[in-house]
């Protein structure tokens, strides 16, 4: 299974290298990662990426809509069987890729599945259970 983990971003530069990093230590990690920048004005993107991180810059603003539609393009041009959207300020457990993965396997082959979604929680109301 190729995924695409999808990052979308706006004047997050305080916020982007966490996501970032977050979703390059995954215990299942994704193929390639892709940025797609609307049209930042601070220093989100005045940084390196490690390899497998493209970089898409929109020269405006296009919303979080247009940024995904960009990311949706950019998977089915380029042969993923997924897309993983997350926003910039996104921070995911290590395993969390890995658990979507698994959850979708254990589904009926027959099963057509739009979207997979982890549970989404406000930072710092639950903590980690072992």
């Amino acid at each position: 299974m190729k995924i695409l983990a999808h990052i979308h971003t706006f004047n997050d530069e305080d916020v982007i290298d966490r996501s970032l990093r977050a979703v390059l230590e995954q215990s299942h990690p994704p193929q390639e990662i892709l940025i797609v920048d609307n049209g930042s004005t601070d220093g989100t993107l005045k940084r390196s990426f490690p390899e497998n991180v493209a970089v898409i810059r929109h020269p405006e603003n296009r919303g979080t809509s247009g940024s995904v539609l960009t990311g949706f393009d950019y998977a089915t041009r380029n042969g993923y069987d997924w897309i993983w959207v997350l926003d910039a300020d996104s921070i995911v457990r290590p395993d969390a890729l890995e658990k979507l993965v698994a959850l979708h396997q254990t589904l009926h082959d027959t099963a057509h599945i739009g979207i997979l979604s982890s549970c989404v929680e406000p930072m710092g109301t639950r903590q980690p259970v072992d």
